[in-house]
């Protein structure tokens, strides 16, 4: 196996030179979306420079991270199953039979 000797950055070093989260950059890696060399631990290392190529940016400001900072995928998620049984709370309500009193 041939190392590129210039991928030496670790995953948190390319996610704070990018301004993302660390998950980020481990998803665009299992994605195929950068580049980036297997140590034989099995630890990610990457080339700053080639990350920056590969995912089309001179401006770390303009990547988009894919979780928002602070809220996580969580609260994105629990914001959507909240929604979802709302709505299907007044379906129901809207669909029982009125009680006569």
């Amino acid at each position: 196996m041939v190392f590129d000797m210039d991928r030496t950055a670790s995953t948190r070093q390319v996610a704070l030179a990018l301004h993302v989260t660390e998950s980020t950059v481990q998803a665009y890696s299992r994605d195929g979306r950068i580049p980036f060399d297997l140590t034989p631990g099995k630890h990610r290392r990457y080339d700053v420079a080639e990350v920056r190529a590969a995912l089309g940016i001179g401006d770390p400001a303009a990547l988009v991270p894919m979780v928002s900072p602070g809220l996580g995928a969580g609260a994105a998620f629990q914001r959507s199953v909240m929604a979802t049984l709302d709505a299907e709370r007044r379906i129901i309500v809207a669909n029982s039979p009125k009680s006569s009193q």
